[in-house]
């Protein structure tokens, strides 16, 4: 046994282990234990736990598979480990991180001590300052569940070289879900929801990260989300072009349904939040059941909003499709607001950042179809 191994089945830090795993609140796994029942035979099921990676007898539960809605239609497939699990993966988490963490690239914002969403904007918001007008926007498309197991343990053998705890990992990974179809293991990816798979998925992006962050075209991403920033439109093209050649050589692939180059002053959505120029405002997104989503500025709905069941009809209008219908839109607004009428603060918001910017009025390239806009421009 390695001293690694040694050391994350000592009793202290599985109970630490166990300590964060609480905090998590999740559903019970395939065992059925749930987080309470764990908890009541706390040094009872730490001492089994110890033992069974000591002697090698460990196996893991597979995952039991939860289905939950995309706003696209779609479902996210979510992967509900043992409670065990969980905390035995929680373990190694704590000396995996400090190993991995000094190999990833600045870029990289999810899943990370010290960084977040906001850490994310913030640098967008950083390089839109330094004279980065145009953003490339996408995501991988399927990344957890597309990741290539060969070429992750490749980039994994360096950080862990302890072959014990490889085999750990090795079996989490080969452990399945259960759906209504019965045990299933594709072979390939790593399980959305494991405790350990964002730090792997990081690890396996790193490359990815290497290849397309440059100064001509930085990059900024948060898990499979991203941004290629670009002072001119061809630059940011060019970085989104270099992004799909190098998930391809990852065996992955960009997300062409969400992939758009558009300009600042023209806003896009990214991590929640609506930038329009220099403006980011956090989104808060209110269903409506039979009709499109609004999303609404700041991250708690208004009172009035949030039984969407009681909330009054809202029309969507339709978005603006040329640059004379847009800025006619600004400009009912502009008239609207020094009539003295009360304009909804999105509104607002948009128009003062966009007359901020100097643009009102001047020419700017054809619109496409933006959902947002739909919502936002009223």
């Amino acid at each position: 046994m390695t001293p690694l191994l040694r050391r994350m089945a000592d009793r202290a830090c599985l109970l630490d282990a166990w300590t964060r795993v609480r905090r998590g609140g999740k559903a019970p796994g395939m065992d059925g234990v749930t987080l309470d029942g764990f908890g009541c035979r706390l040094e009872t099921e730490i001492e089994r736990l110890t033992n069974d990676i000591r002697s090698g007898a460990y196996r893991p539960w597979p995952a039991r598979r939860v289905r939950i809605p995309k706003s696209d239609g779609g479902q996210r497939l979510i992967g509900v480990q043992a409670v065990r699990d969980r905390v035995a993966q929680r373990a190694l988490l704590g000396f995996l991180q400090p190993r991995v963490e000094p190999t990833l690239e600045p870029c990289s914002f999810a899943y990370r001590p010290g960084r977040s969403i906001e850490a994310a904007l913030s640098a967008m918001a950083g390089y839109h300052r330094q004279g980065f007008e145009w953003a490339a926007r996408s995501d991988v498309r399927l990344c957890f569940d597309s990741l290539d197991r060969r070429r992750l343990f490749e980039a994994l053998k360096p950080i862990l070289p302890e072959r014990d705890a490889a085999r750990l990992v090795d079996l989490w990974l080969r452990a399945g879900v259960v759906d209504d179809e019965g045990l299933v293991e594709s072979g390939v990816g790593v399980p959305q929801g494991d405790v350990l798979s964002p730090l792997l998925c990081n690890l396996y992006l790193d490359d990815f990260d290497e290849a397309v962050n440059r100064p001509e075209h930085p990059l900024v991403r948060y898990a499979d989300d991203f941004v290629i920033l670009g002072r001119s439109e061809r630059d940011a093209r060019r970085g989104l072009d270099l992004a799909a050649n190098t998930l391809q050589e990852l065996s992955l692939a960009i997300n062409e349904a969400k992939s758009s180059v558009v300009p600042f002053i023209r806003g896009f959505e990214f991590l929640g939040a609506a930038i329009v120029g220099s403006l980011i405002l956090p989104l808060h997104r209110v269903e409506r059941p039979g009709r499109p989503p609004v999303y609404r500025a700041g991250y708690e709905a208004p009172r009035r909003c949030r039984d969407v069941r009681r909330a009054r009809p809202e029309p969507v209008p339709a978005p603006a499709r040329s640059n004379r219908e847009l800025r006619d839109r600004m400009v009912a607004l502009l008239r609207a607001e020094r009539r003295g009428q009360v304009l909804p603060e999105m509104a607002r918001a948009l128009l003062h950042a966009w007359m901020d910017a100097g643009r009102l009025g001047s020419e700017r390239p054809e619109l496409r179809n933006e959902g947002w806009q739909s919502v936002y421009l009223i």
